[in-house]
């Protein structure tokens, strides 16, 4: 990585290398390489000298955790980085343990923490990410006054941020206003506009988010025909970046107009193995499980769900299909799977349930 920003900066000593870094990982997080970035972050923070940069790196770091949806891990990095720092008298210090706390739905210890940050520092820059984090708290609390009092002030900063604070900033303003029914044609273009700027930068983790909030914006005006058109150019983005808490949302928020967003999955057969994701990759062998895997063989090879009467026929070849006997086998089974192969039992990405069966997404 270092080499990397030396071929970039080599014929420029405008600015210091650290502040380069922090550019470089910046740029990285915004494309979704989410993996590259914790694979290489580490051996460079040990070289930042700037306080401000060390929390910069530190926030990018937990955030590609977050984006993995690694929520522990996350919050781990952060914790650790805030705990044993004796650099607390610092802007962004603030804005890192108030984003900790904000990840784990804190949002009153949050608020402390990033109005702190709001009264150290007046530079702008701190003054919008501490504006726009409040805002943010505030529209997830539902507070609606609130959340257009944070977007007034934010209106009112003299300079114009860059641009991945202006979308954030479209975001928020979009979803208040969606929220609360309120000029519904500005938020549409509010995300039109943020997209634009998504492309022309080639920022995909923009993208995505505008996408999903434009997706939510045709569901909230019963367009379910233009929103599923919306989610199914999403989940194509999704499956190539690893972009796993986003899909969790997606999920959730799309659930009542059926639509569920995948991970890509690919089985190898010879040996047993089932292997989920794009760069962030986990696996798992299955071959000391064969019943475990000829299930998941079977789900793979089927776009629709499967009747727990087929599956029974598949594992039992050999029996008759007796729903008080072979059910509660097929819920073990799905069981064992789920704490193997999903990161969050409770909140699955790969298995479907439903009335008629079970499907691998």
């Amino acid at each position: 990585m270092r080499t990397e920003l030396n071929e970039i900066y080599s014929n420029s000593n405008e600015k210091p290398l650290s502040v380069d870094l922090v550019s470089l990982y910046k740029s990285l997080f915004y494309q979704c390489e989410f993996s590259k970035i914790i694979n290489s972050i580490d051996e460079e923070i040990k070289d930042v000298d700037k306080i401000s940069d060390y929390y910069k790196l530190i926030m990018i770091k937990a955030k590609a955790y977050f984006e993995l949806n690694h929520r522990e891990m996350a919050n781990g990095v952060l914790e650790e980085a805030t705990d044993k720092s004796k650099l607390n008298n610092h802007a962004d210090y603030y804005y890192t343990k108030g984003s900790f706390h904000y990840f784990k739905g804190e949002f009153l210890i949050a608020k402390t923490y990033f109005k702190n940050m709001l009264d150290f520092n007046k530079d702008q820059e701190c003054l919008y990410k501490s504006l726009l984090a409040l805002g943010n708290i505030a529209y997830s609390e539902g507070r609606k006054e609130e959340s257009f009092d944070y977007l007034r002030e934010l209106s009112l900063l003299n300079n114009k941020p860059g641009s991945e604070l202006q979308m954030s900033f479209n975001h928020l303003k979009a979803n208040v206003l969606i929220a609360n029914k309120m000029d519904l044609v500005h938020a549409k273009e509010l995300l039109e506009d943020s997209y634009q700027m998504a492309v022309s930068h080639k920022w995909s983790f923009f993208a995505q988010r505008s996408l999903y909030n434009l997706a939510k914006y045709y569901k909230n005006t019963g367009k379910v025909g233009e929103a599923l058109g919306i989610l199914s150019v999403l989940d194509m983005n999704l499956k190539t970046t690893d972009s796993r808490f986003l899909s969790l949302l997606v999920n959730k928020e799309f659930d009542s107009i059926n639509h569920r967003s995948t991970q890509k999955v690919e089985l190898d057969s010879q040996n047993k193995k089932i292997v989920i994701g794009q760069e962030d990759q986990y696996s798992l062998e299955l071959s000391r499980w064969p019943m475990l895997f000829t299930f998941v063989e079977l789900l793979y090879s089927k776009k629709e769900f499967i009747s727990k009467e087929k599956i029974a026929a598949t594992l039992w070849p050999t029996q008759k299909y007796l729903p008080r006997t072979h059910d509660p086998r097929i819920y073990d089974v799905v069981k064992r799977l789920k704490q193997k192969l999903e990161l969050i039992e409770d909140n699955p990405l790969l298995f479907e349930a439903n009335l008629g069966g079970y499907r691998l997404n």
